[in-house]
């Protein structure tokens, strides 16, 4: 293969990464929220993905002593979250640390919420799943698009503290945007296969030839 030829299948590759790999699947841990001080605590709250959806969204906490700024381990976390448009719609969730990390995670779905297919909007279920018709993963339907009030307090031997932030909460996404990028990289393999064997056969003499003596 020509140096042009390599230079032109790298640059595909790299467009189609850049098409098809979500920016928030490398940060750490999502979009900064808010990081404030409340005495003895200062509280960071991350989320992601970016919007965050109905559907899905997960946020990340990490409480460190407001003096020394040594990330804590033995507090509670708790996140309250309340829509804007249905104050009466408030749910409680705890945040729960995972493994040795740092940092607590919690997400964002309701458990008291309804759960439908985005395909079959007549079936309804109250537990998480899939969609007997469909297979696709139910998702919530009572839960009021629009700013979101939410709240995350700690609690510890230190005392206790709070922090809020509002979050404009998207409806879910439209089921053949979040299949996009399986069903576009599978055409993106064979295009690049087909410039290859293009090129390959433009050049037919250059395989095996040896320089002349």
């Amino acid at each position: 293969m020509t140096p042009r030829a390599l230079r032109v299948l790298i640059a595909l590759g790299g467009l189609g990464s850049a098409l098809f790999t979500s920016p928030q699947s490398h940060a750490d841990a999502g979009l900064l929220r808010v990081s404030g001080l409340s005495a003895p605590y200062r509280i960071s709250v991350f989320s992601e993905p970016t919007p965050l959806r109905l559907d899905r969204g997960k946020l990340s906490i990490l409480v460190a002593d407001s003096e020394t700024g040594q990330p804590l381990r033995d507090v509670e976390v708790e996140v309250r979250i309340e829509p804007d448009a249905d104050p009466a719609h408030l749910f409680v969730k705890p945040a729960q640390r995972r493994g040795r990390g740092l940092r607590f995670s919690a997400t964002l779905d309701d458990p008291n919420a309804l759960q439908t297919c985005p395909m079959h909007r007549e079936f309804v279920a109250t537990q998480p799943g899939s969609c007997p018709h469909c297979g696709m993963p139910l998702v919530s339907r009572s839960r009021p698009p629009g700013p979101w009030r939410i709240h995350v307090d700690v609690k510890g031997d230190r005392g206790e503290g709070s922090v809020s932030f509002e979050a404009d909460i998207q409806p879910p996404e439209a089921p053949w945007i979040s299949l996009g990028p399986s069903l576009a990289v599978p055409p993106l393999g064979i295009l690049v296969f087909v410039l290859h064997q293009y090129l390959r056969r433009r050049m037919p003499g250059r395989r095996g030839q040896h320089p002349r003596k």
